[in-house]
């Protein structure tokens, strides 16, 4: 299994004295008959990585950057024309871990070729900075200067080294130094003392520093002398707008320690140890240090605020679309899919079900016609068997990866890329094959916590022989900022859902509204039109899920579980798993807030759980379930004898469970007209 470190290091063609004893080639054709090679690391990276041995390349990984190897020459032209390519040349790479036969190996994955500055060579040593010189970054030096957090930076993750001091390169401004820098939530917030400086530098007149997108590489002497005698001798005051820090807060190397210590038992430790850590600190920071999880538990610094306002947008888009949806429907969309990553809208055909996802992408930011591909819609056909119909197959034959046609692969492939950015796929109708069979994968990998999600396109040994491993490598993350969504039909053309899909999916149903309400909304639309809306990016989406604690009191605990039970003594293969348990749960803890409180009811929360997790489960014959779910009069239109609704109505202090009796009593019907319930 391999695995790309959140890191970017700077290297360059190796020579024969930095490689290991048992090869004797700095280029070499190995035994796949591809060009490999050994980079000399010459930049600082984490303290875990081997940065003193070279680190295995591979030539093939460099045909975007107008290499192409000729198969047909001899070797020893091939070793010597790659060479030539890259002697002049510096590499900025990720590095990948690999565990091998019980031995960790490290190779190299190119993210940018630049030419060598002159003054760069075995012997440098070159410390990574922030360097923010793009029009996205206007307002970055405003905010670090007030102390808020900035970020994400894809080509300055969050395995960068922390250099001392630190130094950061705005818009054409050196600043400097910064006392230390935390990690909150993929962003970076900056701290320094009173006397913080800056001063004008381009970095473009040294020939000591490579720059690229977020990063700059600067040789050591440069960094860690020149900047300070610059900023002392020329730098300007930078005026501070926050209040000074407490007193008992200092700088000293050992500062920095205890900090970022304080931050690591701050998330394991009672709540009462993370209070003092923010009474530590200055206003600037609290609001980034959060609750005993490092999430926040109530709405911090506007971030509540910006959900609600993210619904209410959501809300107003699709009534100036002309669409007309339950506000409690849009509400529990929302919640399921920021906590679940896949949800599925089932229904009858013409009440918007793939609709609602396209003006969900919509109030994102996306839509089907970006350029960047990040909102897919895909339209599940009939004749999908397994999943080489929607990712694509491995051709033994040519030694080469064929994606399918979906390009849902390439989609996944630059969500890893750009972890930073929101990307959401619709499967349409997804239910006309079995979901079980073609998504089986994706329902495997969703059992697993969020950073352990890897798809397996292909064996990993088997990557070096494979051409195109380079743009399809074997494994791709299933990362929290793809967003999957299923639409479905319930009727004759369609397939059921098995348990293990209701395991992992919630299911939606949209209700009907009364028309007239339609015909109202379409008479407001003669002077409205929607709004192009601002994009929301995956940092600040994947905010606003609070998973700290567990929500659940007594009285539901003991509900669900005597629920289990009864469902249990029915099928001893049927009941309310921990996985479905912590779901409700986490459903509960993530409803947003506004300054009136909850935006959906506590007690029609947990009702809509109920329809959504486990009451789908109820499926059988009347033999199985009559006693379960009950009798249906026709005569008083109520349900008799059912242990469920008995349940209920025992503990009708949580809710009144109007939407679970509706379903309980739609299941009590299918099973006196049809003698099953589906």
């Amino acid at each position: 299994m391999s695995e790309e470190l959140n890191c970017i290091l700077v290297g360059i063609l190796a020579e024969p004295e930095d490689l290991m004893l048992e090869r004797d080639f700095v280029v070499f054709v190995n035994s796949i008959n591809e060009l490999q090679f050994a980079l000399k690391i010459i930049s600082d990276g984490p303290d875990f990585l081997p940065l003193d041995k070279p680190i295995t390349c591979y030539a093939n990984k460099f045909t975007d950057y107008d290499f192409i190897d000729n198969y047909y020459d001899e070797l020893p032209m091939r070793a010597k024309s790659f060479e030539d390519f890259i002697k002049d040349k510096v590499v900025l790479f990720r590095p990948v871990q690999q565990y091998k036969k019980g031995e960790i190996l490290y190779s190299a994955e190119p993210v940018m070729v630049l030419p060598k500055p002159p003054s760069i060579n075995r012997n440098s040593r070159l410390i990574p900075m922030l360097y923010l010189n793009e029009r996205d970054y206007e307002d970055c030096d405003k905010l670090i200067v007030n102390r808020q957090p900035v970020g994400p930076f894809r080509y300055f993750p969050g395995q960068m080294p922390i250099a001392d001091p630190i130094y950061i390169h705005i818009n054409g401004y050196l600043y400097g130094d910064f006392a230390f820098r935390v990690e909150r939530h993929n962003k970076w917030l900056f701290n320094y003392k009173n006397n913080l400086k800056r001063v004008q530098c381009d970095f473009f007149e040294y020939e000591n520093v490579i720059t690229y997108k977020d990063v700059a590489f600067v040789e050591s002497y440069l960094y860690l002398q020149d900047f300070a005698k610059l900023l002392e001798a020329d730098g300007e005051k930078v005026e501070i707008l926050d209040a000074p820090l407490p007193k008992d807060v200092q700088f000293d190397p050992g500062t920095k320690k205890e900090i970022e210590h304080s931050a690591d038992v701050h998330a394991k430790s009672p709540k009462t140890a993370a209070v003092k850590v923010i009474d530590a600190l200055e206003p600037g920071l609290q609001g980034v240090i959060n609750d005993a999880t490092g999430n926040q538990e109530e709405p911090v610094m506007g971030v509540g605020l910006e959900e609600v306002e993210f619904i209410n947008r959501l809300i107003k888009h699709c009534r100036l679309s002309g669409l007309l949806y339950d506000e409690d429907d849009l509400y529990n969309f929302h919640i399921d899919l920021k906590i679940n990553n896949f949800v599925i809208i089932a229904g009858m055909s013409g009440t918007g079900k793939s609709r609602l996802v396209d003006l969900y992408a919509e109030a994102l930011g996306l839509t089907r016609d970006d350029s960047q591909g990040r909102f897919s819609f895909i339209p599940v056909r009939p004749t999908w068997t397994d999943e080489t119909d929607l990712i694509g197959f491995l051709d033994t034959s040519n030694n080469i990866y064929r994606p399918a046609d979906t390009g849902l692969l390439n989609l996944l492939l630059e969500a890893e890329k750009n972890w930073d950015k929101l990307y959401l796929v619709c499967f349409d109708e997804m239910n006309l094959a079995r979901i079980e069979h073609y998504f089986a994968q994706f329902l495997s990998v969703l059992e697993l916590p969020a950073e352990k999600r890897v798809l397996q396109l292909y064996n990993p040994e088997m990557a070096e022989r494979v051409y195109n491993s380079h743009q399809y490598p074997p494994q791709v993350k299933l990362g929290r900022n793809v967003l999957m969504v299923g639409t479905v039909n319930i009727d004759e053309s369609t397939y059921a859902f098995s348990d293990k899909v209701l395991d992992r999916a919630s299911i939606l149903r949209l209700k009907v509204l009364p028309f007239v309400r339609l015909a109202e909304l379409i008479e407001g639309l003669k002077t409205n039109t929607p709004n192009i809306n601002p994009e929301i990016l995956a940092t600040q989406y994947l905010n606003w899920v609070n998973q700290s604690g567990f929500s659940l009191n007594a009285s539901e605990n003991e509900f669900l579980y005597k629920l289990h039970e009864i469902i249990n003594k029915v099928d001893a293969r049927k009941g309310i798993g921990y996985r479905s348990l912590r779901h409700i749960d986490d459903y509960l803890r993530n409803i947003p807030r506004h300054e009136q409180g909850p935006i959906l009811n506590r007690a029609k929360a947990f009702d809509y759980q109920l329809v959504q997790k486990v009451l789908p489960m109820l499926r059988g014959s009347q033999e199985q379930l009559l006693k379960l779910i009950g009798i249906y009069n026709e005569t008083t239109d109520e349900v008799e004898d059912s242990e469920i609704l008995k349940l209920m109505d025992e503990y009708n202090n949580i809710s009144d469970y109007s939407y679970s009796r509706a379903e309980i009593k739609q299941k009590a019907k299918e099973l006196r007209w049809f003698g099953y319930a589906s």
